[in-house]
Parts: C-alpha cells; structure tokens; sequence
C-alpha cells in the first residue's frame, strides 16, 4: 500500500526517526538503509506482530512532497511446500488455513496501526523542514 503526501513541509529525518520508533517499540528486528532521496527499511521477527514474512518499507521525495510505500514481502511456509492433496489427506488443510488467515489478521492490525502512527506523525511533524538549522 502506497501513501502519498503534499505540501507538508516535514522534516523528513525527524519522519523517519519516527517510523523508525514504531518498528523498534513494536520489537522488530529493522535495517535501514538512506540515500539522499530514498529511505529503504526493512522490518522483520515481532514480538507484537507474527507475520509470515518481512516488512518492506520505502520513504522518497522532498519535505513538500513524499511518498511512503508499506508492503509485506511474504515467505513461504514449510507446509506449504507440501502438495495439497496430502495435507488435507492428513487434516492439515484445515491448519494451513488456520495459519493464513491468523496470519493475514496480524498483518491487517500492523498495516492500521502503522498508518494510524504514520497519520499523527505528519500532523506532528506538519511545517518543520523549514525549522532546520
């Protein structure tokens, strides 16, 4: 999911600490990654949050105007790799949905969370760029 935001004016080092804040309050294990324009961050193993693989975010723009692009880059499970037909001869397709859609619950919560955050920290951090010193 992709977020696009104009005439802020927001600092977008402060932006970032922030974003950065949320991942390591909910205990994620995150690498971040900056370039002049570009922020890339990965997020992955909460404690909060059980996803079935990792977050991949990506901030890019200019203070005015800026870009958050939040996605879950999904790994396979071991179940899955086992053909279908012999996971629901021995019940385990009733597990395997189980599985997803527990998953895809924690997913959901994360992404209303994150952008709930992400909402209040742009009204926060609204006008700031040009109180850079």
């Amino acid at each position: 999911m992709q977020k696009y935001w104009s005439n802020k004016d927001i600092d977008l080092t402060q932006f970032i600490q922030k974003i950065e804040e949320f991942f390591k309050d909910n205990l994620f294990d995150i690498k971040l990654k900056r370039t002049e324009n570009i922020c890339h961050l990965t997020a992955k193993n909460s404690a909060n949050y059980i996803l079935d693989g990792q977050v991949e975010l990506i901030i890019t723009g200019q203070p005015q105007n800026f870009t958050v692009n939040f996605e879950l880059q999904r790994t396979r499970s071991r179940l899955s790799q086992f053909p279908i037909i012999g996971t629901t001869l021995f019940g385990g397709g009733y597990f395997l949905f189980r599985n997803a859609k527990y998953y895809e619950e924690e997913w959901n919560q994360l992404k209303q969370d994150f952008w709930d955050y992400t909402e209040k920290t742009v009204a926060k951090l609204a006008g700031t760029a040009h109180m850079q010193t």
